[in-house]
């Protein structure tokens, strides 16, 4: 590899030294591209990825070195440093394409390069057909074609070639940038600054055609010096992706410590530089993909702009990692990646499942209070228009009887009879009222509320919206404030209370301001565990504080926007 650098660079140094025998600073610069260039060239190479690029860097490398022989300024040797500073242009624009992408895939891509072997190759026969050697600042006796040497003709040529060149840097920046779309950010922010470089040497070529050797050698100086960028900064890049590739695992390692479904794929997003990377886990219950907040995903097939990697491992189908189509371009660092991160995979695999089913358990218990919500206000309806309405029959007949009776014996054991039923009338009431207040179901949480702060003999404060909520809801935050008023009562013998409801975002929020009777000691207040249950399988919680007399009893509950319907 340094051999064939050394080779390049001392036939640079052979090509240049007329020049370089006095331009020592020139010969170092030139000498130094040739090499850059050609170890580059060479180190690419190495990388099926960059082959052709590091091969279009070595012919780079051995054109600027014959570019040189123009300072001979004999026989057919200028001839040949003409067409050979031509050509590295060519080969070196090529290359930087073919870095982007190993192949030139589309037809913007191979018309641009048809296009420079026209301007840089065509141009070059154009201006020496049409010219005469001195007119480039060259001996008259040197080797020079000039078949239709013409003075007029020539000029006319000139502006031509340099309004091909203008055309062709503006192109090529198109299409660079038409390919650079196509890149992962790692790859755009590594590659950007040889695009640089490349256009400033575009920039450089536009003085090709001056009429003084010495000055266009002092051009050339300064082209070396630009063209020296580009295969440093490539291979400065290639390096960088290689150290990432090699350092992925132990970044990976820390990152995902302690390992999460959503911790794996920000660790992943990080190393890959992908943030819209997606992790897909295959749950088998559900027989489809979810994502790592356990939402299904679609099965898709691998869009143009998309990368779906699948995870090597024990679970069939396989946990899939979706990328960015960009990073198709550097397939070693995306393996890597998945690779180092397969056993922190399977353990967010096993998570994703295990919330997964834990939602369906929370799913089911949350069904199961709805069905219980709707079973207590049907068992209180029919308590309410059977029993009860028997009862109060039986309690008018029976009264009805003691009316009609003159035995005083008999309307004795009538009354008797009538109180006891009426006992049962009052049990049957609180037994369904219990199960399932009627006003709960006929006016919603205000009046039940009201009816239960009364029965406590409670004073309170409402602050509630007449909206009605979903029944198992409204079910639960009336147990809950339930349970917590007459706790406050028994432990603290509370005598007032505020109560505010509100729902927003998608969440009801109950909160009971509790005030302690001055002369007993305060206690903390909580419902009993059936109601902290219920509030816990739908989703929610409740806190409760203590603050001197007052305690705060909050309950949070996931609920659906309320109905606009109101009591009736």
């Amino acid at each position: 590899m340094v051999a064939l650098g050394g080779v390049v660079a001392g036939l640079g140094l052979i090509s240049g030294w007329p020049y370089w025998r006095h331009h020592p600073i020139a010969a170092t610069i030139t000498l130094c591209c040739c090499l850059t260039l050609v170890t580059s060239g060479l180190l690419l190479r190495t990388d099926q990825r960059t082959r052709a690029c590091g091969a279009m860097l070595i012919g780079a490398g051995v054109a600027w070195s014959l570019n040189w022989l123009s300072s001979w300024n004999a026989g057919p040797l200028p001839l040949i440093g003409q067409f050979a500073r031509a050509f590295t242009f060519l080969v070196l624009g090529t290359g930087i394409l073919l870095y982007i992408d190993s192949r030139l895939r589309d037809w913007p891509d191979r018309l641009w390069c048809a296009a420079a072997v026209v301007v840089l190759i065509g141009g070059q026969v154009a201006l020496a057909g049409t010219s005469q050697p001195d007119w480039l600042g060259y001996r008259a006796n040197v080797t020079w074609p000039g078949i239709i040497a013409d003075a007029a003709r020539f000029h006319r040529v000139l502006v031509v070639v340099i309004g091909g060149y203008l055309v062709l840097a503006v192109s090529y920046d198109a299409v660079l940038w038409r390919r650079i779309r196509r890149l992962s950010r790692r790859q755009r922010a590594h590659t950007l600054p040889a695009l640089v470089a490349v256009g400033a040497c575009a920039a450089a070529e536009l003085g090709p055609t001056l009429t003084d050797l010495n000055t266009s050698l002092r051009v050339y100086t300064i082209q070396g010096a630009v063209i020296i960028t580009v295969p440093m900064t490539l291979l400065w890049a290639g390096l960088r992706l290689r150290w990432a590739e090699l350092l992925v695992g132990a970044r990976l390692a820390h990152l995902t410590d302690p390992p999460s479904a959503e911790r794996v794929r920000a660790a992943l997003a990080t190393v890959l530089d992908d943030p819209g990377l997606r992790l897909h886990f295959w749950l088998p219950d559900r027989g489809g993909y979810v994502d790592s907040q356990g939402q299904p995903v679609a099965n898709r097939q691998d869009p143009g702009d998309r990368w779906y990697v699948p995870v090597v491992g024990a679970t069939d189908p396989q946990t899939v990692v979706e990328v960015s189509g960009a990073l198709r371009n550097q397939p070693r660092l995306v393996e890597n990646a998945v690779a180092a991160a397969t056993v922190a995979l399977e353990h967010a695999q096993l998570q994703v499942e295990l919330k997964a089913r834990l939602g369906q358990v929370q799913v089911t218990h949350a069904r199961i209070i709805e069905a219980d919500v709707v079973a207590r206000s049907r068992i209180e309806r029919n308590l309410h228009d059977g029993a009860q309405q028997r009862l109060v029959a039986l309690a008018m007949t029976l009264g009805a009887i003691e009316a009609a009776s003159h035995d005083p014996a008999v309307r004795q054991s009538i009354a008797r009879c009538r109180r006891d039923v009426s006992a049962a009338l009052q049990e049957l009431r609180e037994l369904a009222r219990g199960i399932h207040p009627a006003e709960l179901t006929q006016g919603g949480l205000r009046p039940a509320l009201e009816t239960a702060a009364e029965r406590l003999g409670l004073r309170i404060a409402l602050d509630v919206p007449d909206h009605r909520f979903p029944a198992a809801a409204e079910s639960t935050v009336y147990v809950a404030i339930c349970d917590g008023l007459a706790d406050a009562v028994r432990r603290s013998g509370a005598r007032a209370a505020r109560i505010s409801i509100a729902h927003r975002s998608g969440t009801l929020t109950a909160e009971v301001r509790i005030d302690a009777d001055a002369g007993r000691p305060a206690t903390t207040p909580g419902p009993a565990g059936t109601a902290t249950d219920r509030v816990q399988a739908l989703g929610g919680d409740i806190t409760i504080t203590h603050d001197g007399a007052e305690t705060t009893m909050k309950v949070v509950l996931p609920c659906a926007w309320p109905s606009p319907k109101t009591a009736a």
